[in-house]
């Protein structure tokens, strides 16, 4: 089988302009790929540790950031 010029280009320019669609085939693409939990995300004894809410990075600031 061979490829043409235009079946090359078609390829490489079939993508989405619709952001949401693209976002959706890349989440369809990766589903079941990429872990829940990766290993920055552990902790010691292999837990998850729950993520910090704005609210909490917004009170542990130093003082003279008022």
């Amino acid at each position: 089988m061979e490829f043409s010029n235009r079946d090359a280009h078609e390829s490489t320019t079939d993508s989405p302009t619709d952001p949401d669609l693209a976002r959706r085939r890349l989440r369809q693409a990766l589903d079941g790929i990429l872990p829940d939990v990766t290993g920055d995300e552990l902790t010691q004894s292999g837990q998850a540790h729950s993520s910090r809410t704005d609210e909490d990075y917004l009170r542990d600031r130093p003082p003279h950031h008022g």
